[in-house]
């Protein structure tokens, strides 16, 4: 089996394979899930009503922290899980494509 910088084409040049792909980044994608765990733990704990989960123990500012830290983590996993989705079906649109390489007699430059 040929190595991939062995190949080379009817002039001589050498190519080698690459896959192409664009893969998201996934701390935008954790920060907008956590951004929205934190507005969805917000609406929870400001209904116009006493909600019945609150009870006589916990006022509402423990109850939203709670839910913050909670809503937060979940809302970070699930936007984990939508870019790993995303970065799965980015390996799947995949193309391969052959780069040049060139050779040079120069050396790269020493640094000290």
């Amino acid at each position: 089996m040929t190595e991939p910088h062995d190949q080379k084409d009817s002039t001589g040049e050498k190519f080698v394979p690459l896959q192409l792909r664009r893969s998201p980044r996934y701390m935008p994608f954790i920060a907008i899930g956590m951004i929205l765990g934190v507005i969805v733990a917000g609406a929870f704990v400001l209904v116009p009503q006493e909600p019945p989960y609150l009870g006589n123990e916990y006022s509402r500012t423990s109850v939203l922290w709670l839910l913050i830290v909670a809503f937060g983590i979940g809302g970070a996993l699930v936007g984990a899980g939508i870019a790993l989705i995303l970065d799965a079906v980015s390996i799947r649109r995949s193309t391969v494509v052959q780069a040049q390489i060139y050779e040079t007699d120069q050396q790269a430059p020493k640094t000290d």
